[in-house]
C-alpha cells in the first residue's frame, strides 16, 4: 500500500496546480508552495494543506466558482472554455 508521501507530494500538487491554471485559476500559487510544506505530515495533513490551498487559489468563493464551473462543457473542443 502506498504511503503518505507516495500519494500526496510536491509532484502531485505541481500536477494539480498546472491543471488549476489551465481551467483558470491562475497562477496557483498557494498550491504550488504548498508541496515543500507536505514533507513529515500524515496523510490527512496532507489532504488538509492541499485542500487549503486549492481553496486559497480558486478565482472565487468556493460556492461561487462550483456554480460557474458546472455550467461550462468539460471535454468539448469547440466550446470556449474546452
Amino acid at each position: 500500500m502506498p504511503t503518505a508521501d507516495e500519494l500526496i507530494n510536491a509532484h502531485t500538487t505541481e500536477l494539480l496546480a498546472s491543471v488549476m491554471a489551465a481551467a483558470g485559476a491562475a497562477p496557483a500559487t498557494a498550491l504550488r508552495g504548498c508541496g515543500a510544506l507536505l514533507e513529515g505530515l500524515t496523510f490527512s495533513g496532507r489532504v488538509t494543506a492541499v485542500k487549503e490551498a486549492v481553496l486559497a487559489d480558486l478565482p472565487d468563493p468556493y460556492p461561487a466558482f462550483a456554480e460557474r464551473s458546472s455550467t461550462r462543457p468539460c471535454a468539448d473542443p469547440s466550446s470556449p472554455a474546452g
